[in-house]
């Protein structure tokens, strides 16, 4: 009989495993604010990617196969992007989901925050009957995040608040230098929404046991904001502060993987051809996926 694993996270070291189980979280850091990639092309995909010049270099498209072999052809040192390959994430796991983003730029970075909530209410729908009519099913979550930024940013208010930004210049400005060319830049209130996000936030959890520190991701995989902005202003008195609340929607991510043996061996693939479940969010341990997606390794059984 197959047997489920669901990512025991073995090469993250013990501290990690040991924080998880009980630990504290104390701060709030940066939040990196991106365009969903799930259902993209490879070729829509490739023009985000990091120092992209027109061709992705081996080393990336290296590290894109090691994610998912549809994504490109041929073998290492002469990988071929398959432009038409669709980014699929029932079919990924999260570290491989994390890989695909901090591949990229991001389209604005949350640097101060003050406070950032993410909570679940339900059940949507429930389900009495019998003695009593007692609750017999209860069903359907629901999950917002809530964000509270101290300081304004113009490409964080366009992306999660509805605004429109418009720039004065012939080239979006990238470096501090590059701010001082030509005109400035107008932030416009709009009757427009935002759309679609993924947000991934840095982190530390507290282990109770140790007191040490361990960093830690979290991704939203799919953020709608309500884009809303509201601008206190006080002659004398506290700064306004920036919020931006919305809601999380499910997302099909591979969570699991059922294995089976082929040649003597366990391999990833049952018949069910993985674990997929809805999920809101997920928490990993801060590592290195950028160039490495299998960091996290499977701790796949011994025997089934």
């Amino acid at each position: 009989m197959a047997t489920n694993s669901y990512s025991n996270l073995k090469s993250t070291g013990t501290s990690w495993n040991s924080a998880i189980r009980n630990f504290g979280v104390v701060t709030v850091m940066d939040a990196k604010v991106y365009d969903v990639y799930n259902g993209m092309t490879m070729g829509e995909y490739a023009a985000l990617v990091k120092g992209n010049s027109g061709t992705l270099s081996q080393e990336v498209l290296g590290i894109l196969h090691s994610i998912d072999s549809n994504f490109v052809t041929g073998d290492q040192g002469a990988y071929t992007l398959n432009i038409s390959a669709k980014i699929d994430f029932s079919k990924l796991k999260v570290n491989e989901i994390i890989a695909l983003y901090l591949l990229t730029n991001p389209i604005a970075t949350l640097k101060y925050l003050k406070t950032a909530n993410t909570t679940q209410d339900g059940p949507t729908k429930t389900i009495t009957g019998g003695k009593h009519n007692a609750t017999l099913v209860k069903y359907g979550k629901t999950s917002r995040l809530e964000m509270t930024d101290a300081l304004g940013n113009a490409e964080a208010l366009e992306a999660l608040s509805g605004t429109t930004v418009e720039y004065f210049r012939t080239t979006y400005a990238t470096t501090e230098a590059e701010l001082l060319i030509g005109a400035t830049d107008v932030i416009h209130s709009t009757a427009g929404f935002a759309t679609h996000k993924t947000i991934i936030g840095d982190t530390f959890f507290i282990d109770s046991k140790t007191g040490q520190k361990v960093n830690a991701y979290i991704i939203f995989y799919d953020f709608l904001s309500d884009s809303l902005l509201n601008l206190t202003q006080d002659a004398e008195g506290d700064s306004t502060v920036f919020d931006m609340n919305g809601d999380l929607n499910e997302t099909d991510v591979l969570v699991g993987d059922l294995y089976k043996t082929v040649n003597g061996q366990l391999v990833r693939g049952g018949d069910a051809d993985g674990v997929v479940t809805g999920l809101f969010y997920s928490i990993l341990p801060l590592l290195d996926y950028e160039s490495d997606p299998q960091v996290i390794e499977d701790n796949i059984p011994d025997s089934e």
